[in-house]
């Protein structure tokens, strides 16, 4: 494929398409995003392959860029939604009018706390309050009781809420939409 043949791409796309759709699965519930990401990453591929070390394979380069593809899907869907949340007047929410932060340190803080969390407890509250699954899809997803997911929902909403707490930016605008992200549903 380092040569720009086409034939080896296909093959490659063959090869790696059900397992690359299963990653970006993983974080993305619409079908229709699942699909323009996976030919994202295709598309990267190929306009990346001279970079691509041969030795290596490209398995671990393409489960990568799913990864971080999915990612900044979630992260442009979710600051649509802050400023969505930062046109309306909160000023009704606040004791004094208080300054707008900056959407992304919103952003950064929200998935800052989300990083802190145990792998299992981030997958958990990740597949129910952003992706939208059912507690019972969660729990099959990842092969538990329900109960557990509940658990798992319940301490990483903790754990946010605690790490967001410690930032000394908050403003109403922030309170309402970790509000929102915590305990809509």
């Amino acid at each position: 494929m380092l040569k720009g043949s086409q034939k080896s791409f296909k093959e490659l796309y063959y090869l790696y398409s059900p397992a690359i759709q299963s990653n970006i699965r993983k974080l993305i519930k619409d079908e229709n995003v699942l699909n323009d990401l996976l030919q994202d990453v295709f598309i990267a591929l190929w306009e990346n392959r001279h970079k691509i070390d041969p030795h290596k394979g490209v398995a671990a380069w393409l489960y990568t860029v799913s990864y971080n593809k999915s990612l900044k899907y979630l992260q442009k869907k979710l600051k649509e939604e802050l400023l969505i949340t930062d046109s309306l007047d909160l000023s009704l929410f606040a004791d004094e009018t208080e300054h707008q932060p900056d959407v992304d340190e919103k952003l950064n803080a929200i998935y800052e706390a989300m990083e802190l969390l145990p792998e299992r407890k981030k997958m958990a509250f990740y597949e129910y309050r952003i992706k939208g699954k059912t507690i019972t899809e969660v729990a099959n997803a990842m092969g538990i009781s329900q109960e557990a997911v509940k658990g798992y929902i319940k301490d990483a909403r903790k754990s946010i809420l605690a790490h967001i707490n410690s930032k000394s930016t908050r403003t109403a605008s922030t309170t309402i939409f970790i509000l929102w992200l915590l305990y809509s549903k």
